[in-house]
């Protein structure tokens, strides 16, 4: 087992927002959560970090409590992709993603060969090369997103929490990303879990699906095992069908007519 969620409840405001929450992780699992909008998705991912605080329960990595782990260890073991993160002044594109070596550097040495190397591969992956002395605020919005992204990548954490990490990006890029995460899942056995809105990409391009309604999760398990007719409709409260594209054997949800 490598992350374990235990009873995790939040409130915020004084309104309870994620709701006794369990599930487990395993190394090299891509998760999707997926549910409408304010059903919890976000905070339920930032209460595996330790970015808020938690009512009652807690996330485990290997047994041990993540709120429990020295800041550089925690790091090292779990990495969020937030939906908003203040970018410092005048920092340049490469300079931001090698910020992503920080846990596995000392104070009193540099970037050593191995971190440059991966600071480059994952600019490359994130097709940003031709961005790396930019200035990040100066960016648009997907070539932003797609800075961060590369943060997280350099920072190569065992777990890789994503909040909605489509946002901004045009299609080519979205499909690139859903490559680039089901690649890191596979060939270096990273548990991922990403906040999702769009259920085909949800049904096609992730191994297990967590469906929250309200703060609870009311379904998990295999994309086209539990997302059925019914439980779009009563999580989203829309009407229509899941159907399988015959060219490629993919599943597509078709909505009703209005």
């Amino acid at each position: 087992m490598t992350l374990q969620a235990q009873n995790i409840s939040v409130s915020l405001g004084g309104q309870p927002v994620v709701r006794d929450v369990s599930f487990h992780a395993e190394r090299g699992e891509n998760i999707a959560i997926v549910g409408p909008n304010g059903c919890g998705k976000s905070t339920l991912l930032r209460s595996l970090i330790g970015a808020v605080r938690v009512d009652e329960g807690q996330a485990c990595f290997e047994g041990k409590a993540i709120t429990d782990l020295p800041p550089k260890r925690r790091a090292s073991t779990i990495g969020l992709l937030s939906q908003e993160e203040a970018v410092p002044s005048m920092t340049t594109v490469f300079d931001y993603v090698s910020a992503g070596r920080h846990p596995y550097r000392s104070y009193f040495r540099g970037m050593t060969t191995r971190d440059m190397q991966i600071v480059s591969d994952a600019l490359d992956l994130l097709d940003i090369v031709h961005l790396k002395s930019r200035v990040v605020e100066r960016l648009s919005g997907g070539e932003r997103q797609r800075v961060r992204l590369a943060t997280l990548l350099a920072q190569d954490s065992q777990v890789m929490l994503l909040d909605e990490p489509m946002t901004g990006l045009d299609l080519c890029h979205q499909y690139q990303l859903l490559k680039i995460i089901a690649n890191t899942e596979r060939e270096s056995k990273k548990t991922m879990i990403s906040v999702m809105h769009d259920i085909d990409m949800s049904l096609r391009f992730f191994s297990r699906l967590l469906v929250m309604k309200e703060g609870q999760v009311v379904a998990d398990g295999v994309p086209q095992e539990i997302l059925t007719d019914a439980l779009i409709q009563d999580v989203f409260g829309v009407c229509g069908q899941i159907k399988t594209i015959p060219e490629s054997s993919f599943p597509l949800f078709v909505c009703d007519p209005l």
